[in-house]
């Protein structure tokens, strides 16, 4: 019973950080810095390039919580 609540409680305070670092960064001149240094796939086969700004919001979420890449994958993922 202890388990449910932890797992209950841990995504409203996720989502109440993530929330947070929205209002408190500007993401915009990121996205353009990002967008100047990545090549977006633009081939016709396989599969669309991610958003350089989503990879890079993955990439804090990994340092901020210690995850490999693998957990970093699997915890965005879920949500």
């Amino acid at each position: 019973m202890v388990n449910r609540k932890i797992i209950t409680l841990r995504p409203l305070h996720i989502n109440k950080f993530f929330k947070e670092i929205d209002t408190l960064i500007d993401w915009l001149p990121i996205e353009k810095e990002l967008k100047k240094v990545v090549r977006s796939g633009k081939k016709e086969r396989g599969q669309k390039a991610y958003n350089p700004l989503i990879l890079f919001k993955m990439q804090l979420i990994s340092i901020w919580y210690n995850l490999s890449d693998v957990q970093t994958q699997e915890t965005v993922s879920v949500r």
